[in-house]
């Protein structure tokens, strides 16, 4: 589980960095003014993901290698995946991220988990951000990081020792954990068993980056353009065409992952 005290380090390594720069900039006030730092909080989660990603890839080096001799994995490793088939996982991260909040959101009006701490977090966090800037932090560079730690390095070792299913839930758990609040814990822990189950069933380690990727960009659009397109007739059937579009590629999209896993027979990572 170390690699996650490798990504948690960098951030708070990075995170002083910044409030280093703001004591130099703004003096004391950076220490008690919450709001300096938290607007940086997008710049510091991607760059400590990316310094992260660049660490735990590394390691995970080390691992092939040590898997490739012990022959756990066959030499060279891993499976191929077509332009289409990235495209395809894209969407399919994307009804992850829209389905998965629905689920999150029954459970917590259903046990009355409040979500306004969160949400109030989340419209801080991106306040004053362009579109594109939050893509390349939030939904590009920092799933990049979160799947070198928890699926390359954390679900692999773990599936080294305990087998897939096992290693599925106790990855997923983890990185629900390390998130640092229940509604992000359920949510990450869902779309994180799905991550770590499509890593097994492609053979690719990029199609957990890939489902990640299309989840948090879809959510980031989402929250930019959902509100405003559904506030409108025509957008509003866009809308509710767009559940049904999704639920359609969730579905054929697990049935898709578990076929190309059963399918090829052997371990690739």
């Amino acid at each position: 589980m170390y690699p996650a005290g490798i990504h948690l380090g960098i951030s708070n390594a990075v995170q002083l960095l910044y409030m280093l720069g703001l004591a130099v900039i703004f003096g004391d006030r950076a220490f008690y003014d919450g709001s300096l730092l938290s607007g940086f909080t997008v710049e510091i989660t991607g760059i400590a993901g990316l310094l992260a990603a660049a660490a735990c890839s590394f390691l995970y080096r080390n691992d092939c290698r040590n898997r490739e001799y012990g022959r756990l994995i066959p030499s060279p490793p891993g499976v191929r995946i077509s332009a289409s088939s990235g495209i395809f996982l894209l969407m399919i991260g994307a009804s992850l991220s829209l389905y998965g909040n629905v689920i999150i959101n029954f459970i917590s009006g259903f046990f009355r988990i409040g979500m306004d701490f969160y949400t109030e977090q989340m419209d801080q966090v991106s306040s004053g951000k362009s579109l594109l800037f939050l893509i390349f932090f939030l939904g590009i560079a920092a799933p990049v990081a979160e799947e070198t730690v928890f699926r390359w390095l954390v679900y692999l070792r773990l599936r080294d020792a305990f087998g897939i299913w096992p290693s599925v839930l106790l990855s997923s758990a983890f990185f629900g954990i390390y998130h640092g609040n229940l509604v992000q814990a359920l949510y990450a822990g869902l779309l994180g068993a799905v991550f770590a189950f499509s890593l097994e069933m492609t053979g690719n380690l990029w199609s957990p980056v890939l489902l990640h990727v299309g989840a948090n960009v879809f959510s980031l659009m989402l929250d930019e353009y959902g509100e405003a397109a559904a506030s409108s007739w025509a957008g509003g059937m866009i809308y509710m065409g767009m559940f049904g579009i999704l639920f359609i590629v969730l579905a054929a999209g697990i049935v898709w992952l578990a076929r190309r896993g059963f399918s090829r027979g052997y371990r690739a990572v």
